[in-house]
């Protein structure tokens, strides 16, 4: 069903997104990229947009996915990455949109030819309403994110963004604030296993909130993953956290070299970064924002 949903999206945009003509030059903002689009997804009750490179896909559980759109081979890649959150209130441990499958309800608040806004409101189990605004931009290879509380909610002390890659992408480099974490010069082995976080390392006190990571492209899929993990594309990612950094306040990390799904063997690819995280401690400032983006659009095309 979600195979069948995602070609009924990409049919016509393939059809509108066609190879440039002679001497033309492919860049974002241009006239030749579709204008951004919202759809009702029926599989998960919710709003998904897409805007000719990326597709932001909420599902039922409780993760908002990326897809990227690989214009020179006329096909979507699905599931390259994503997006959770986490709440914290007083007398409760921390909530996972995913784990609790916190599924979000949707509201298009814009639309134009030149970009789309989607409010997503999340009603956590321990009685934190969040709301994020959604904005996807025509021609622009990135997403951002706005979280507020929302009317009713419980006290908000902890606010967690979660954006995970894992096999997908099989990141093997991450840099920032001029450091740099490479998954191959961890230690290993790695301790633990499928029922608990491998490495990890929480940092505070970064002057640049700005993340760069990447992996090696592959020509096929790793066989030991599922068939709908597609082979690794080498995406230059990047997301900046915008909100500044408080002294109480913590990004994280985490390495991985066993899987945590049921099943799936080691990769061939491993370890990996499978994941960042943006940790609030303390009340949630409204407007606090995240932004992910691909750099190597170009490559694409």
């Amino acid at each position: 069903m979600l195979l069948l949903m995602l070609a009924q999206v990409a049919l016509p945009l393939l059809a509108e997104t066609g190879n440039p003509a002679p001497g033309e030059t492919m860049v974002p903002g241009g006239a030749h990229w579709p204008v951004p689009t919202c759809y009702p997804d029926p599989t998960d009750n919710t709003t998904a947009c897409h805007n000719g490179i990326l597709q932001v896909r909420p599902s039922r559980f409780g993760i908002i996915w990326f897809d990227f759109y690989h214009r020179g081979e006329d096909r979507w890649y699905i599931g390259k990455n994503n997006l959770n959150l986490m709440t914290l209130v007083p007398g409760e441990g921390w909530q996972n949109t995913e784990l609790d499958r916190v599924v979000p309800t949707a509201q298009v608040i814009l639309t134009s030819e030149a970009v789309v806004e989607v409010r997503y409101f999340f009603r956590f189990p321990n009685g934190a309403r969040v709301h994020t605004d959604m904005r996807l931009q025509r021609g622009a290879p990135g997403v951002s994110f706005e979280v507020h509380q929302s009317p009713g909610s419980a006290a908000i002390t902890g606010f967690q963004w979660h954006v995970t890659f894992g096999q997908a992408e099989a990141v093997q480099v991450l840099h920032f604030d001029d450091r740099r974490i490479g998954a191959a010069d961890i230690p290993k082995p790695l301790p633990g296993g499928r029922e608990r976080v491998q490495h990890h390392e929480f940092i505070r006190n970064i002057e640049n909130p700005e993340f760069r990571f990447s992996g090696v492209a592959t020509a096929q899929p790793d066989p030991a993953n599922p068939r709908w993990m597609s082979r690794v594309l080498g995406l230059r990612q990047r997301v900046t956290w915008e909100g500044p950094m408080r002294p109480q306040d913590h990004f994280a990390y985490e390495v991985r070299d066993v899987p945590w799904q049921p099943g799936w063997g080691v990769p061939g690819q491993a370890p990996w970064i499978e994941g960042l995280w943006f940790i609030r401690n303390g009340p949630l400032p409204d407007g606090d924002r995240l932004t992910y983006t691909i750099d190597n659009l170009a490559d694409f095309l």
